[in-house]
């Protein structure tokens, strides 16, 4: 997280690789809300831990925005649990890049704000189509 610039914006990279088009669009939009003066916490969850930190294989473009991230204090790490949330509860937006193959359901994760979710939820979390806090 970096200082409390604005709404919080909680990141998720779930998908096993963040080389692709997707990862690098990924990383562009959270570049984007923190020109906009967003608080993004940047996590690694299920099969996406490792895609961003460690050996991570991004494309030119990708390395540039995640060096732009770290710059603005926004450190990609992976994370339990506990941590997404923590950090869901505290988020106002959810920003995911997701694992494809995931199987898509539900269709639309709606996380009530302010409420730390449970077991369930945050396995949906990963499975989801879409995830928006509510």
């Amino acid at each position: 997280m970096s200082g409390n610039a604005g709404p919080r914006v909680l990141a998720i990279a779930a998908a096993p690789r963040a080389d692709g088009h997707e990862g690098t669009e990924f990383l562009r939009v959270l570049v984007a809300l923190r020109a906009c003066g967003r608080d993004v916490t940047l996590l690694e969850a299920g099969a996406g831990t490792g895609s961003l930190t460690g050996d991570a294989d991004l494309s030119t473009e990708g390395e540039r925005y995640l060096t732009a991230l770290r710059e603005e204090g926004v450190v990609a790490r992976a994370s339990g649990d506990d941590e997404i949330a923590a950090a869901l509860a505290q988020a106002e937006a959810v920003v995911l890049l997701p694992d494809p193959s995931r199987p898509g359901i539900p269709p639309l994760l709606r996380i009530p704000k302010g409420v730390r979710p449970g077991p369930e939820a945050l396995a949906d979390l990963l499975r989801a189509g879409q995830v928006a806090v509510v």
